[in-house]
């Protein structure tokens, strides 16, 4: 399988998202476990192509004849997408077919959600265009055995934050109860770079849950369980009912939003309930039950933990600043580093400014940038603009350098709950290292205790004392 690399990364440890969810799902595919074996869809998956020469870097991943993978299964964060190429020579409009295995649909009024995804032309889906086709077939996978059903997107998440950019997609499965189905996810457009699908779900209605209680709470501290309710039936649907039980004790809310029918995406509904107050030495765990209100609507189940820490770490900031060649007011921007790393010194007990500098260009030829391209284009997508110098703090504060002295003060001043601790790296050969993988030991020290917490570890790669060939 394909994987790119990166002369520089950078080393964090951040927190996915947490508890669990049970949903009435018939079928389900999200590839993960499909990747582990195989750098293409298996398991009864099957793929149509429009047979064209794959342009540029893409025939890095699709091959440069034509006849190479039609879909291949590509990590990003923490999901698996089956991604397609868009981007052919000569320029050709992709065609590229992704077919389900047979699926027994069980009831008349189901509901298809996915996630759609366009990869490397930083998030962009083409003006608004919506290169993903639905179409279904009742008559086996044969290519003219199936006919386009309509779809309802929601709005492209993290265009300017990352270089995916993603939308929820979901359309109404009615009319097929008791017949076993194909589904066909059909990548169209033209440039798009890459253009795929995960998360893939069919189910008696789509929902999905944005959770935004807080993981961890000191003890006597009020926390409001508070979580937004994205939510389509296929049927009409007078809102819908979420109890919340912990121990106990419930909370019921109500709402009335219209949720179903034809013709609409996902809509949302905030949910909170009343606060509760961290007490004793344990975890609080709850369960929050989504019931629509219609009739025979079966219930969604989320789970979650608030944590309560014994102890707690030192916080350390990570620095990614962005130079490049040409770019006059750069030298601020190592002015800056130089001014961090003299006011935050090792110290035992204290946290630590870890900087790291990465040069660029613009519109140089400029051999301190080979091999950093890619890197720099997506921080500079993350950082949502253009100018030099720029930085992130900590992957999740952006902006120019040198004007957040104060963010790194102010983090600094923090306690973390997690802490982690790197045991061992097996580097590969230093002779020959490009295509090969770098494995990092860690161990995680939670504060706390919270079940189904996830946590996401970044690896590092520096290289040092870089010489130029003359």
């Amino acid at each position: 399988m394909k994987k790119l690399y990166t002369m520089i990364m950078t080393a964090t440890l951040a927190t996915g998202a947490f508890g669990a969810v049970e949903t009435p799902v018939l079928f389900s595919e999200n590839f993960i476990a499909m990747e582990q074996h195989s750098d293409y869809p298996t398991d009864g998956w099957t793929t149509y192509g429009n047979g064209a020469v794959p342009a540029s870097s893409m025939s890095d991943y699709f091959g440069n004849t034509g006849d190479g993978p039609v879909y291949l299964l590509l990590r990003h964060a923490d999901k698996c997408y089956a991604m397609s190429c868009t981007n052919f020579d000569p320029a050709t409009a992709a065609d590229q077919w992704l077919i389900t295995p047979p699926i027994e649909i069980t009831d008349d009024a189901m509901e298809l959600t996915f996630t759609g995804a366009v990869y490397c032309n930083a998030g962009n889906w083409g003006l608004g265009r919506n290169p993903i086709k639905v179409l279904v077939s009742t008559d086996g996978p044969a290519h003219d055995a199936f006919s386009e059903v309509p779809v309802y997107e929601g709005t492209v998440n993290g265009t300017s934050a990352s270089d995916v950019g993603t939308k929820i997609i979901n359309c109404p499965l009615n009319g097929f109860g008791g017949k076993t189905v194909h589904l066909a996810f059909v990548s169209t457009g033209e440039n798009l770079g890459m253009t795929g699908f995960t998360d893939i779900q069919i189910g008696n209605y789509a929902v999905t849950f944005d959770n935004k209680t807080p993981q961890v709470a000191d003890a006597g501290q009020m926390v409001t369980i508070d979580l937004n309710v994205g939510m389509k039936t296929p049927v009409a649907c007078a809102g819908f009912t979420a109890v919340l039980t912990i121990g106990d004790e419930t909370q019921t809310r109500s709402y009335t939003k219209a949720f179903g029918g034809n013709g609409t995406s996902l809509l949302y509904q905030r949910v909170t309930f009343d606060p509760i107050e961290m007490s004793g030495s344990s975890t609080l765990n709850y369960t929050i039950t989504v019931t629509p209100n219609y009739e025979g609507a079966p219930a969604s189940v989320l789970t979650g933990a608030v944590g309560l820490p014994s102890v707690s770490y030192v916080n350390n900031v990570v620095i990614e600043e962005l130079t490049a060649t040409g770019c006059q007011a750069c030298p601020s921007g190592a002015a800056s580093m130089e001014y961090y790393h003299d006011i935050y010194p090792v110290e035992e007990g204290k946290g630590r400014v870890i900087p790291i500098a990465i040069h660029g260009n613009i519109n140089y030829a400029d051999p301190m940038n080979e091999g950093v391209e890619g890197y720099v284009a997506s921080t500079i997508s993350r950082n949502g603009t253009s100018s030099y110098p720029q930085a992130i703090f900590n992957r999740s504060t952006r902006g120019l350098m040198p004007d957040r002295r104060q963010e790194v003060a102010s983090q600094m001043e923090r306690r973390s709950y997690n802490q982690v601790n790197i045991t061992s790296v097996d580097a590969p050969d230093a002779a020959d290292p490009w295509g090969k993988e770098l494995t990092v030991h860690f161990d995680v020290l939670n504060a706390y205790d919270a079940e189904s917490r996830q946590l996401t570890a970044a690896a590092v790669m520096f290289e040092y004392n870089v010489r130029v060939k003359t």
